[in-house]
């Protein structure tokens, strides 16, 4: 995303570079999807500083906001809109550790096109 001197580029890196994680390491991120899940479901404890960071929006919600006062994207609630992503993001991931067959650029690139329509200025 550092490469990246838009708001809209560091929003299509944002999504990218959620791919191309899950795409490199694959086990990590199941680790990673499995502490979450035993956090929230109270199995485990000591790790909420971690399952927040890793289902936190607010780098996001930031960059949306920066966007917004650059005048790149339109009027749209940021937080909503990060849950968005994050979420379109999980659900994309989800799938895929079920089905690891799945072309994971392809759907960076149609997500990464998604929000780029949704969020940019009229």
């Amino acid at each position: 995303m550092s490469e990246e001197h838009t708001c809209r580029g560091k929003l299509r890196a944002y999504i990218a570079s959620s791919f191309d994680f899950v795409a490199r390491y694959p086990v990590h991120t199941q680790a990673l999807t499995e502490i979450a899940r035993m956090v929230r479901d109270q199995q485990i404890t000591g790790l909420e500083n971690i399952e927040r960071s890793i289902m936190s929006v607010d780098r996001l919600v930031t960059l949306l906001e920066q966007g917004h006062r650059a005048g790149e994207f339109a009027g749209f609630d940021c937080f909503t809109m990060a849950l968005a992503v994050r979420g379109a993001i999980e659900g994309v991931l989800s799938h895929h550790l079920c089905e690891v067959s799945m072309d994971l650029d392809r759907c960076a690139r149609e997500l990464a096109a998604l929000f780029d329509r949704c969020t940019q200025a009229a």
